[in-house]
């Protein structure tokens, strides 16, 4: 599993001369859902009933590297000192406030069959995959044809080169016969002048 994972880490390795236009980096897509999980870990959590507003008050939150940080000690200390308001954040009223239940409905929201982003961009990538089969399908049907005109062509160019290669047999006999070979519908009679 070790080597699976280096061997994705090297495939995914980018440095400032990375052209992260061609890469997930680039994807507007992946940006869009970074976006909306930065901005639910970061805002704050309207209508719960708590002191607590924010996963940063728990100890919870992104570092410069773009990966959340967990501060254990802060979370207990919190945690220890009211624990209601950690469950109201929390939990909300199980129906509309909370960060779960914003959490729950953002997830539902992305993921859902029909209308997520995740969604709409599986079918977008099918309809590319599906018109890039077509145009390789026309391409080989059109291959098939030029093959099939080539074929032609080098059978047509076949059959007269042997014609060739007879006449200049036919010709290269006369030769050898020294001339004096009869050569059909020809006397040899002097025209008048």
């Amino acid at each position: 599993m070790n080597d699976v994972l280096k061997f994705i880490q090297a495939q995914n390795h980018l440095d400032a001369k990375s052209d992260t236009s061609r890469t997930l980096g680039g994807d507007g897509l992946l940006r869009s859902l970074e976006s909306r999980i930065r901005s639910l870990v970061q805002g704050v959590q309207y209508g719960v009933k708590s002191d607590i507003k924010q996963l940063a008050q728990l100890g919870i939150q992104f570092n410069r590297s773009g990966t959340l940080d967990f501060s254990q000690d802060k979370f207990n200390n919190t945690l220890a000192k009211n624990p209601s308001s950690v469950q109201a954040f929390l939990a909300g009223d199980g129906f509309t406030t909370g960060f779960v239940t914003s959490l729950k409905r953002m997830i539902k929201t992305l993921l859902d069959s029909s209308f997520g982003p995740i969604a709409l961009r599986r079918i977008a990538l099918q309809d590319d995959i599906d018109r890039a089969d077509q145009r390789i399908e026309n391409m080989e049907k059109q291959l098939a044809r030029k093959e099939k005109t080539l074929r032609a062509k080098f059978a047509h160019l076949e059959q007269t080169m042997s014609k060739l290669k007879s006449q200049s047999g036919a010709l290269a006999q006369i030769g050898s016969a020294g001339g004096g070979g009869s050569i059909p519908n020809f006397s040899g009679a002097k025209v008048k002048k």
